[in-house]
This record gives structure tokens, sequence and C-alpha cells, in this order.
């Protein structure tokens, strides 16, 4: 039954199954509500002294509340309600539905929605009021709403990720977010937004950049790519047109390289990225295991004993104020040289124990000069909490 309830009539069922909330979630609630009054029946069930235990839509019921203490709505405020007579089970089972088959909206409809408010008069800070939202958010979505056609169907069909979506956006030019589109729709590799964000805001390639030093003007040329070079070009600044074949073939032999190392090395796994470094998202839900560098062989203990003596001799050259210009040129490069070897044959890489070593990983990256490089970093699986 469908029924008026004044608000200060309702309060909290001990059967609601929600016992979490989130602040921002909230306040998008509160302020819709304010503006656009309750949109969705609270669901009760008679309680003692003529009160009423919500049994879904609390959350509601409480940004109602909070609006009543800020003099926006009545304490008596009539809220639509339907009333169950049921058990105490039904009433359990009918909060859970509710609750477990909510469906937050697609960012498609949520950046349509709001460009249909913008359109017809809105500004982004009165779309931003009145969901409660920040106005970077509304920005956000606004610009989603500008996408290519087709990279815009494929967030609203789910086949890209929101993050891929913001990636795209990185350009404003719909003709190259579409043909940037085709080009990763056919690639092997399921591409991350660093990789379409870089393909998207840079048409070409240089010949010097890691990905093209990886994978070879030969191996490139071979796969179909093209090559546009000015007449004063050379090799480094020549323009690599393919962008999109490039990212497939760096990954490809990354990959290839991962899994190559991976065994060499006795590891769980290894994970190849095109970037210089192991991104956040990368190594997100991964914790770092303890290692310790390695120990020095007795071969390179003595060749540091050698170094050692060495350097003293040519200190003992930049401490003598009659030692020659020349001489001292000679003892200053000297040492340089020896602080650099000292320095290579004490960065040892890290050693991790052998009970731990089968179920670790480590990040391969690619360095600016296009060599794939292991980072020194162990990395194994977050274990759940008890």
């Amino acid at each position: 039954m469908i029924k008026s309830i004044p608000l200060n009539k309702l309060v909290q069922s001990p059967r609601n199954v929600r016992r979490h909330s989130d602040p921002t979630a909230d306040g998008e609630l509160k302020a819709s509500i304010a503006a656009f009054g309750l949109l969705q029946n609270l669901i009760v069930k008679p309680a003692a002294k003529g009160k009423f235990e919500v049994e879904a839509g609390e959350r509601r019921r409480r940004a109602m509340l909070e609006l009543a203490d800020e003099k926006i709505l009545d304490r008596d405020h009539e809220v639509t309600c339907l009333v169950l007579e049921d058990s105490t089970e039904a009433a359990v089972e009918t909060s859970l539905a509710e609750n477990f088959h909510r469906l937050a909206m697609n960012p498609a409809d949520e950046a349509q929605a709001f460009a249909a408010l913008v359109s017809s008069g809105a500004t982004v800070e009165d779309v931003a009021r009145r969901f409660g939202l920040t106005v970077r958010f509304v920005e956000g979505r606004l610009r989603l709403a500008t996408l290519a056609p087709v990279v815009f169907e494929a967030l609203a069909s789910g086949q890209i990720t929101l993050d891929i979506a913001k990636a795209f956006g990185a350009t404003s030019d719909q003709e190259i977010q579409a043909r940037v589109f085709e080009q990763v729709s056919s690639a092997y590799y399921a591409p991350n937004p660093d990789s379409i964000r870089r393909m998207v805001l840079s048409g070409t390639v240089r010949g010097s950049d890691p990905r093209a030093r990886l994978v070879g003007r030969d191996a490139y040329i071979a796969a179909g790519g093209r090559i546009e070079r000015e007449l004063f070009d050379d090799d480094n600044s020549e323009s690599w047109v393919d962008v999109a074949l490039l990212e497939s073939l760096a990954a490809a032999k990354m990959e290839e390289q991962a899994k190559a190392l991976a065994a060499e090395q006795g590891l769980a796994w290894v994970k190849p990225t095109l970037d210089p470094y192991a991104s956040h998202d990368l190594v997100e839900g991964l914790v770092r295991l303890p290692a310790e560098p390695a120990l020095l062989t007795e071969a390179e203990l003595a060749r540091l004993d050698e170094l050692d003596a060495s350097y003293d001799e040519h200190a003992a050259i930049l401490e003598d104020e009659d030692s020659a210009e020349e001489a001292v040129a000679a003892a200053e490069a000297a040492i340089e040289a020896i602080e650099r070897e000292c320095q290579e044959i004490r960065a040892r890489p890290p050693v991790i124990a052998a009970e731990l070593k089968a179920e670790a990983g480590m990040v391969l990256v690619l360095s600016r000069d296009g060599t794939p490089v292991l980072q020194p970093v162990f990395y194994g699986e977050r274990q759940a909490e008890p």
C-alpha cells in the first residue's frame, strides 16, 4: 500500500541490510533530493507508537533529516512510502534486493544527461550544485560527451573502460580519436590508458622514441610501417607514422622478453610495460617482498681492494701542491673512473629468499634509450585480511 508518512514518523529498521555508506555519495543524494524532491519511494513497515521502520531507503531518510536540520524541509514533511505488511524475513529480502541490484549509471549516460542540461541553459556550476558533485567531475563527464561517436558508443556499451575513454579525450580532435580507436581495435593486445594517450597526442613518433629503438627500423618497415622523412631528417628525427603498429610490435617484444626473463630468473611472472617506470595501475594489489643485495664474490672484493689502493695513489697527487697540471687532470680522470667502477660493482641486483621466489614477480620497464630493464623490486600478491 502506498501511503504518505511524516518524516518524523520514520525510523531506521534493525533489519536494513545496508551498514556502510559513502559521504560523497550521501552528499550527492542530499543535493538531488533538495533540487528535485524524493524520486524513489521508501519501503517501510509499521512499528510501535505509530512509527514506521524504513526497510529500504535509509540513506534517503537520513538525507531528508539533514535537510530538515538545515530548514530546507519541514520535520513533518510528507514522504511517499510503500508500506509492507509482510514478515520480517520478507522485509530483509526487500531491503537486500533494492541495495544489491541497484546499478550505478553508466558514465556515458551521465555525460549525455549533463550535456542535455547544459544545452537547455544550465551552467556547469548549476549541474554540479543540483547533484552535489564537484565542478571538475561534471566537466569531466561533459568532455566524454564530445568524444568521437565510435568511442562514445564503445564506452556506453562497456567495450572500453572509463579510463580508456578519458585517454581518448586527451585530444579534442574526433578524427584522431576515431583513427586511433580503429587502430587499437585491430591490435592483438589490450592497450592501456597511457598507450592511448600517447597515440592520440602524437600523430607520429620520432625515430629516437624508445619504442622505435626497441623494435628497430627494419622490423617496423617489414611489418608494413611507414616512415616520413624531411630533407634534413636523420634516423633519430624521421617520423614513424603508424603509431598503433609500433605500439603493438613493441608490446609483443616486451612480452617476449618478459617471459624469457621470468623463466631465466625462476620467477612466477614478469609484467612488461612500455613506460620507463612501474605505474600505480600496474602494481595495484601487489606488495613489495623483502630482498637484499647479492653478496660480493671473492674476485669482486679483491678488485675493490685494488681500486681503493689506486684511489689513494691518485688522491695523493691531488693533495700535493707541487703536482703538475697534467698530472692533476689525469688523477681526477682516474679517480672518476675508479668511483664509477666501484659503484658498478656494489650495485648488486637484489636477492629474494628461495621460499618466496616461486611466487614472486618483477616489472620490466622500457628505458628511455629503448632497452628493456628489469626493475630491482620483487612483488607478491596481497594477502587477504583474515
